[in-house]
């Protein structure tokens, strides 16, 4: 299973049964495929930046799962097809390994910052 981060914007407003509608069917086509979601965050209403489908203001949710690759499509096509989704992009991330060449880890990068700061 791959890790992947949605980023999508439903319209605003809309009702609080509509977006748990919305909501549901994500994670029901992640589970369907045997994937886990690691976090849902909401990142409020924001003003877009130019009108999308006649809307100028837009909620915004971030999602982190593991899925296979298969589950992709079948929830691009639920995004693209939802009437209350405005936008939405899907990135498969890079899972880092430890001890890599150029890759820090947390302690050396915070003690380079304490003595920036000084």
């Amino acid at each position: 299973m791959n890790t992947y981060e949605t980023m999508f914007i439903l319209k605003s407003p809309i009702e609080d049964e509509d977006k748990e509608k919305v909501l549901t069917g994500i994670r029901n086509i992640i589970f369907s495929a045997q994937g886990e979601v690691k976090t849902l965050d909401s990142w409020g209403s924001k003003k877009l930046a130019y009108p999308v489908k006649r809307e100028t203001k837009g909620e915004y949710y971030l999602l982190n799962f593991l899925a296979p690759p298969k589950t992709i499509k079948g929830m691009s096509q639920y995004l693209k097809l939802n009437d209350y989704v405005l936008k939405y992009m899907t990135t498969k991330k890079e899972v880092a390994k430890s001890g890599s060449p150029g890759e820090k880890k947390t302690q050396e990068v915070e003690e380079e910052l304490k003595e920036a700061s000084k």
